[in-house]
């Protein structure tokens, strides 16, 4: 008789190890697993494939009960790099964990979609420091799309004081980085 733990790690070992399009429905199928740590690996790996036409079978768990699972499903969306992700993402991160909302945040900035602009913008006001620092960098990501930076300059020049804001944030950032850079 297999154990529960014994079971899950065969699970684990199935998908730390397959890559092959071939594998895609049996790692589809522990989308269901009761699990959640099972379906976030599943997720993760399926984002490693990278196919975008794979981003339909992603969208039912970004409802899931478990937040890392949901966690795992926006990553997974990021890695696909679907364009079809954004208003599903956007969605998510209406109500739910911090957690969440900044990985929404950092895959939507690094899919640079400036439909994502105005989302960005209004997470410059949220209590959060971790959300508001995700969103200085997202929209640093789109300050070199034309009509992005046009409408960052509109919106700077009627709210200045979030225009310093976000210049210290991103500065605060940047520091951050260089300092890991000079440390690791």
């Amino acid at each position: 008789m297999i154990t529960e733990y014994e079971e899950r790690q065969a699970k684990l070992r199935f998908l730390y190890t397959c890559q092959k399009d071939n594998e895609i429905p049996l790692i589809i199928n522990f989308f269901k697993d009761k699990d959640p740590y099972i379906r976030a690996e599943a997720l993760l790996t399926l984002g490693s494939i990278g196919d975008k036409e794979l981003y339909s079978h992603v969208i039912p768990l970004l409802n899931d009960n478990d937040q890392h699972v949901k966690y795992c499903a926006v990553e997974c969306l990021g890695r696909l790099g679907s364009e079809h992700a954004t208003k599903y993402l956007l969605e998510v991160a209406k109500d739910n964990s911090e957690f969440v909302v900044c990985k929404v945040i950092n895959v939507l900035g690094r899919l640079k979609d400036k439909d994502s602009l105005d989302f960005f913008l209004l997470m410059l006001y949220n209590n959060s420091l971790s959300i508001r620092q995700e969103a200085a960098l997202a929209l640093e990501s789109l300050m070199y799309i034309g009509e992005c930076r046009e409408k960052l300059n509109l919106f700077f020049e009627e709210n200045p004081t979030k225009k310093e804001d976000f210049e210290q944030l991103y500065g605060m950032l940047k520091i951050h980085e260089r300092m890991n850079r000079t440390f690791s």
